[in-house]
């Protein structure tokens, strides 16, 4: 007799589709992202904010919670792009396996390649191509991203304390990857690069068939650029001053990067200078490494898009056209939405579309907890649903039992003037008595499961209930949360209720034991008679 899987039935019928989610970009500025994922991705609320470097995750929550309340925001779902100093990316080649096998080979690269503890790490990775080498071997090409467990751990703990429901840890760089393949539907198999420049990283990745196929920090940030301009100027009276930080930042975002000759043009010279020779250094790597296209676009985005002419000098030092990213008019947004912030914010909107089937350094733990979410609250609706499937069979099982009545009713009539029917009406009678228990003796499912899910108490969940209407029997299997009362006393108050109720005939528990060592909680089984 096969068993009925709560958790099976929980998995496959209770799937619930997230239709709001908040993008967290906490890695330089606070970057809050409101989106709406019904149909068409949409912003409905952004908000940018400059945050302190001290006490700066309790600073995220504490903007966060009021970013929910300021736009009376109802879900809490988040998805995250921190900036996590153990992150680490790079793109790797090895034997080609089947998909199931590639996380195993992948742990044994890293850790030949990187010394790499993958038992204390985060892995996951993003296939470029499969490949076949001219000695008919088979290559797997792949983007690979690990950051430490703890530290990632850490971070997505102090979000669910505060109440929210992490479902990704994500690098904005395959954000804009999304984004590409819907902002960007025109753009031929060329290969095409996006510069971010933050405040204090940047970021150059080469995209083809939106893809990420290559990615490499850059060591000239936003902060570069500011510390050039903190050295004296000389005025037009002749004397000396040094910038306050304030004007610095008014005449870098204000005013930008003056295209002809004079003093801040100077300072910044050899900053800007640098960044072109790596966004060089890095488009060379790739094409000798990589046997790549030649990068005729190079977009810039992140916090660079407020600096002005910043394009135009670096395309001084490229042999590729340069320009800002400018695919807001692509965007679906709430009117409420001011559209001049959305270049800074593109690549993380980008995250949430289909975030799924995307990159996510989220431990296990975290990514099992929506579908054990889902089958602790809907415990009530899987009973339902099984007595609803019950209650069918019910009736198609009924229907047939009265077709049959029909035809034997037809046969007594045919046959009522043959000399064997004091013989077949015995058959008959011994057939329509058989009908008759079967009725009577059918037990009252939907009753029993409504009544098995009233009783549950908090902390007790059912894995499977099995019942052999044949023996009268049946069984329950579950497991229990750790108690003030102990298991047994939760279990004892159960055993009582099914009992009390008459539907259940002697239960009685038949089985407690622990999980293990190194585990909370406890699982049980309880025998009982079917009436």
């Amino acid at each position: 007799m096969e068993k009925f899987d709560f958790k099976k039935f929980i998995s496959r019928l209770i799937a619930k589709k997230i239709s709001e989610v908040i993008v967290v970009d906490s890695r330089t500025s606070l970057k809050l992202i409101n989106l709406s994922l019904k149909g068409e991705i949409k912003v409905k609320a952004v908000k940018i904010i400059q945050l302190p470097a001290a006490n700066k995750q309790d600073e995220v929550i504490t903007r966060l919670v009021a970013f929910v309340k300021e736009n009376n925001i109802e879900h809490r779902n988040i998805i995250l792009c921190p900036a996590l100093k153990s992150l680490q990316g790079s793109r790797l080649q090895m034997p080609a396996v089947p998909d199931h096998e590639i996380f195993d080979a992948l742990n044994w690269k890293l850790k030949e390649d990187f010394a790499l503890d993958a038992s204390k790490s985060v892995v996951d990775y993003q296939v470029i191509s499969r490949t076949a080498r001219e000695d008919g071997s088979k290559v797997l090409d792949l983007i690979c991203v690990h950051a430490d467990e703890n530290e990632v751990r850490g971070l997505a703990s102090s979000y669910k304390t505060a109440g929210f429901n992490c479902f990704a840890v994500n690098l904005a760089v395959f954000g804009y990857a999304k984004m590409m393949s819907k902002c960007l539907k025109e753009h031929g198999p060329e290969a095409i690069a996006i510069l971010q420049v933050m405040d204090d990283a940047s970021y150059f990745t080469v995209y083809k068939e939106n893809k990420v196929v290559f990615y490499r920090q850059v060591p000239i940030t936003i902060a570069d650029l500011k510390e050039s301009l903190s050295s004296e100027i000389v005025t037009e009276q002749g004397g000396r001053v040094r910038l306050t930080p304030e004007e610095i930042n008014k005449l870098l975002f204000d005013g930008g990067i003056p295209l002809e000759a004079n003093q801040v043009a100077a300072m910044l010279r050899p900053v800007l200078e640098r960044m072109a020779q790596e966004v060089k250094r890095s488009l060379d790597y790739y094409r000798s490494q990589f046997s790549g296209d030649e990068v005729k676009k190079v977009f810039i985005a992140g916090d660079g898009v407020k600096i002005n002419n910043l394009d135009k000098s670096l395309a001084a030092g490229l042999a590729c056209d340069v320009s800002f990213i400018s695919w807001a008019e692509k965007i679906a947004v709430d009117p409420k939405v001011d559209k001049k912030l959305l270049p800074e914010v593109c690549g993380v909107i980008g995250l949430a579309i289909d975030f799924e089937s995307g990159i996510n350094l989220l431990p296990k733990e975290f990514k099992s907890e929506k579908i054990e979410r889902f089958q602790k609250s809907s415990l009530r609706w899987a009973a339902f649903i099984a007595a609803l499937l019950l209650a069918v069979s019910f009736i198609f099982a009924k229907a047939g039992v009265g077709l049959a009545q029909k035809r034997l009713d037809n046969a007594i009539l045919h046959l009522s003037t043959l000399s064997e029917i004091r013989e077949i009406k015995v058959r008959l009678d011994s057939l329509n008595a058989f009908i008759t228990n079967f009725k009577n003796a059918e037990p009252p499912v939907g009753l029993m499961l409504k009544k098995l899910s009233n009783i549950a108490a908090s902390g007790l969940f059912f894995n499977s209930l099995s019942m052999d209407f044949t023996a009268k029997t049946g069984s329950i299997t579950g497991s229990i949360k750790p108690q003030p009362e102990g298991a047994e006393g939760l279990l004892a108050k159960l055993v009582k209720d099914m009992s009390d109720s008459r539907l259940f005939i002697n239960p009685d528990i038949d089985i407690v034991q622990k999980q293990g060592a190194n585990s909370e909680g406890s699982t049980f089984k309880i025998n009982f008679q079917l009436p």
